[in-house]
């Protein structure tokens, strides 16, 4: 689930919620809501995946398949290419929901 491994990555850099805030480029509020029920836009999980140093496959599956490419969109999709089409569809739907 994003939002655990938000929070984990937040605790792990040891930064507060407006330290959070400041690196990501949202209201400190926000970071609050991404701990606990939300989901960001995808517009911006490439902030939070430089942020924290990891691949937004990572922060969107909770796996890395390629974790020396970190925040190099086209690792992304390349990851996306190689999912089904069902898969595919649900990444869409998840993404036009935010």
């Amino acid at each position: 689930m994003f939002n655990k491994r938000f929070k984990s990555l937040q605790e792990a850099k040891g930064w507060t919620l407006m330290e959070t805030a400041r690196k990501i480029g949202v209201h400190v509020d926000t970071i609050h809501t991404y701990r606990t029920v939300a989901t960001p836009k995808f517009k911006h999980l490439t902030n939070i995946a430089k942020a924290f140093g990891v691949s937004l496959e990572y922060l969107i599956t909770g796996k890395d398949s390629n974790p020396k490419n970190l925040n190099d969109f086209s690792s992304f999709k390349k990851f996306y290419a190689s999912l089904s089409p069902t898969e595919r569809s649900k990444i869409k739907k998840w993404v036009e929901k935010k």
